[in-house]
């Protein structure tokens, strides 16, 4: 049989009315403890309008420690209520669209890291062939949007300028620094070895301009200069061997060309010193070995 108790759970009246004789049917006093246990059990199932709050705890005949467990038990109650409303307030708030998009966001996690790699990868990349090659047919093959690709293309295309000027400009650091150093002077001449490598290496315009303004202007400087060479040579030698035709300095004169020599040189010059100086050598020998 049921009652009807129009006290509250909380209240003295509802321990020793309600409690004591409706529901234990007890003539004995009640020990707090185990009408503790009875409010407990109550509060987990009382609705939340109707949750005793601090105040009404106070008239309880608990312990403190008693008191301090309710009291905790109500608050995280009270916290997990507002949890799930904002948990179910979120969900109603959320679109269709986004709602149907939550199971596939493990995929487009994926495909951002994935596209993210493809970046680094191409930017990362130092082999010209490879980017000129390889990457335009892996973007072209890839799972990515037409306008991802697109941009990827854009990245790749950039890398090939750093690099091509990366190249461009350590071919023409090498260059520049070979004709420089040059001593032989058929190394510099057209058709040979550094119009060669200035003609067929990766550099710009202006670049092959430049080198071949110097590598013309060190072909005239190193001719001049071994002209002037060859000249102090004949007027000092004693030695006729080296005077006559097809000798080293008729060889040196013949590596030299009137084209690159400035300043009234010329080859035909150094060719008319030698013999006069080979013709006066060889005088003087004659007359030797006559007296």
């Amino acid at each position: 049989m049921s009652f009807d108790c129009r006290y509250k759970v909380d209240s003295k009246a509802y321990k020793n009315y309600c409690y004591k004789k409706r529901i234990i049917k007890s003539n004995n006093k009640i020990k707090d403890d185990e009408f503790y246990n009875y409010i407990l059990i109550k509060i987990l199932n009382i609705p939340q309008n109707n949750s005793p709050n601090v105040d009404e705890f106070q008239i309880l005949n608990l312990t403190d420690i008693q008191k301090q467990q309710l009291q905790e038990l109500r608050a995280e109650q009270m916290r997990r209520v507002i949890r799930f409303n904002e948990i179910k307030n979120g969900i109603e708030n959320e679109t269709l669209e986004n709602i149907e998009r939550l199971p596939r966001l493990k995929f487009w996690t994926e495909y951002l890291a994935e596209y993210n790699l493809f970046v680094k990868q191409i930017q990362n990349e130092t082999d010209l062939y490879r980017l000129r090659e390889f990457w335009i047919t892996k973007i072209n093959n890839s799972q990515f949007t037409n306008e991802e690709k697109l941009n990827l293309h854009k990245i790749h295309e950039e890398c090939i300028r750093i690099l091509l000027e990366q190249s461009q400009q350590s071919n023409y650091q090498r260059i520049q620094n070979g004709i420089l150093k040059e001593t032989n002077i058929t190394n510099l001449e057209v058709d040979r070895y550094w119009f060669r490598e200035i003609n067929r290496s990766s550099l710009s315009e202006n670049q092959q301009k430049e080198l071949n303004d110097l590598h013309a202007k060190t072909l005239i400087a190193l001719s001049n200069k071994q002209y002037n060479e060859i000249r102090k040579e004949i007027l000092k030698t004693n030695d006729s061997f080296l005077l006559e035709d097809r000798g080293d300095i008729d060889r040196q004169i013949q590596l030299l060309k009137d084209n690159n020599l400035t300043d009234e040189r010329q080859t035909i010059k150094l060719q008319e010193m030698r013999r006069g100086r080979l013709q006066n050598l060889l005088q003087v020998k004659e007359i030797a070995n006559y007296d």
